[in-house]
């Protein structure tokens, strides 16, 4: 939408009554409450386009209840005054009343029912000249969206874009690990090009976008481009392993805990080395949103293909979740909670869970491949002999914990296990891979890997397998799936590898998360 200047006496009077009622408002303690938070200013502000009868202005509209937006200007830097009204949802403002080769400049701000007013955008600038803006960036390098990159050392952005009729651009790149956080790690760069000063994290996705603004201050914004790292997974070869417990680690339920006599055999295939992080599962959901494969109604993801909830978001969905949604005009887009980023994704259902892997060309694992992930074949803890024709095997036990046998407090996360993260009154996740051995922030961590190398198979999050949960005796559970590991809330015995526990596909809950694999 344009919003043109119409000028007008009875206009520009009505509108100089406006901001003197602004003003008064904004007085008035006992209307607005000086210490409440304002609404936020709009974001990503600059000049589109310059000519020599009108300069026109964009911006992002990241409000909402808003009543509109103030522009203000300025014939310097600084000294700005209220100038013009724009009314809710806008996002483009043209100022006609201008002299050709003049500069000037702008602010705009957000103004919401009660009367408060925004921050200030960042000042922007342009002269009034008949100009071409520059070219929108794009082709950018890496590859929007791309995935499970492989980056040796550092990584250099490229992006094609320039101008026809400007012998001066200046470019600058914003980045980061949060679509809602860029930062500005470069400014006037010479070329379409800039390298990172530091290598990337696996396991992680990366935003950024590109300005370029000509030398009238005509900017062209690139839109947020997208890259994801390499996801670390772990190789677990083929073959038999033991399978449940039938009394061996403690008295034994034969209905959910003594599988077949026979040892179980699995085909080679990966893990996911870390469970699926509230970063990941963010991104996943906007770029699912951005192609209209979902909605958001209260709080909740819903595919719109079947109706099928995938996951509840912050706040309105669930306060647990470490995933918030922020809409927008387009749609909205998933961002991780502060601090929640590398946290596992919870509030996730099984659909959504087996969604996201198989957007990755991936599933969730089988109980089969979780648990021998898990456990493993070691003999510490004894072996099984078993004769298959003129073969006679021997297979060990594997750990009761990925571990070991002992469920050491500080070897995982579970219900008063002692972590530093208790101490919090939110949610009691922990980072993925946090127990590994090291001193996290002073706390002495054991490695809770398993003999494969996998981390958090115990504690943490519970997780989604594959499988429907059938009771290992016979008999049905109504379509319930199959969860393994234990979590945050979980006493020390759930989290043992062979427990097996169940839920409805369509449930989601604070306790339960998710990883994935593929066959070999």
């Amino acid at each position: 939408m344009r919003v043109r200047r119409l000028f007008a006496a009875g206009f520009v009077a009505a509108l100089t009554a406006a901001i003197l009622l602004f003003a008064a408002c904004d007085e008035q303690s006992d209307v607005i409450d000086p210490e409440a938070q304002g609404p936020p200013a709009p974001q990503w502000s600059y000049v589109s386009t310059t000519a020599s009868e009108g300069i026109t202005l964009e911006w992002t509209d990241v409000a909402t209840g808003e009543v509109g937006f103030i522009i203000y200007r300025s014939l310097a830097l600084g000294g700005f005054t209220p100038y013009d009204t724009v009314a809710a949802d806008v996002e483009e403002y043209e100022d006609q009343e201008v002299t050709s080769g003049t500069p000037y400049y702008y602010q705009i701000r957000t103004r919401d029912p009660i009367g408060r007013l925004s921050d200030p955008t960042p000042a922007l600038w342009a002269i009034a000249a008949d100009n071409e803006s520059p070219d929108m960036p794009s082709s950018p390098s890496p590859a929007n969206k791309s995935f499970d990159l492989v980056f040796p050392g550092l990584v250099t952005l490229t992006w094609e874009g320039g101008d026809t009729d400007s012998g001066s651009l200046t470019r600058v790149v914003y980045f980061g690990d949060s679509r809602a956080a860029l930062a500005e790690v470069a400014t006037d760069l010479p070329d379409n090009s800039y390298t990172l000063d530091d290598t990337l994290a696996r396991s992680r996705f990366y935003f950024w976008r590109v300005r370029i603004t000509d030398d009238q201050g005509a900017t062209a914004l690139s839109p947020t481009w997208s890259f994801g790292t390499k996801i670390e997974r772990i190789e677990i070869p083929a073959g038999h392993f033991f399978r449940g417990d039938c009394g061996i680690f403690h008295p034994a339920d034969p209905s959910r805990f003594c599988p077949p006599e026979n040892p179980t055999y699995a085909a080679a295939f990966d893990i996911d080395k870390f469970e699926v992080t509230n970063q990941l599962y963010a991104q996943f959901l906007s770029e699912l949103i951005e192609d209209s494969w979902i909605v958001v109604e209260n709080g909740r993801v819903y595919s719109t293909v079947g109706d099928t909830l995938f996951a509840k978001v912050y706040p309105d969905g669930d306060e647990d979740s470490g995933i918030r949604f922020v809409p927008d005009h387009n749609g909205g887009v998933f961002v991780p909670r502060s601090g929640k980023e590398n946290h596992p994704a919870i509030e996730v259902t099984w659909h959504g869970a087996r969604r996201f892997a198989h957007y990755y060309q991936r599933r969730l694992p089988t109980e089969v491949e979780w648990e021998k992930a898990a456990r493993g074949t070691t003999s510490t803890w004894g072996s099984f002999t078993y004769v298959s024709g003129e073969e006679t095997l021997s297979i060990g036990l594997g750990n009761p914990y990925p571990w070991g046998a002992t469920p050491q407090a500080n070897y995982f996360n579970y219900v008063n296990s002692g972590d530093p993260f208790e101490s919090r009154v939110d949610l009691s996740t922990t980072p993925v891979g946090y127990y590994d051995g090291s001193s996290q922030g002073g706390y002495n961590t054991g490695c809770n890997c398993s003999p494969y190398g996998v981390y958090d198979l115990a504690g943490n999050a519970a997780e989604w397998c594959e499988d429907e949960f059938v009771p290992y005796q016979g008999g049905s559970y109504g379509g319930m799936r199959l969860i393994k590991g234990g979590g945050w809330r979980s006493m020390p015995t759930w989290c043992q590898v062979f427990w097996r526990q169940e839920s409805h596909p369509d449930s989601s809950d604070n306790l339960i998360g998710f990883r994935t694999a593929a066959a070999q």
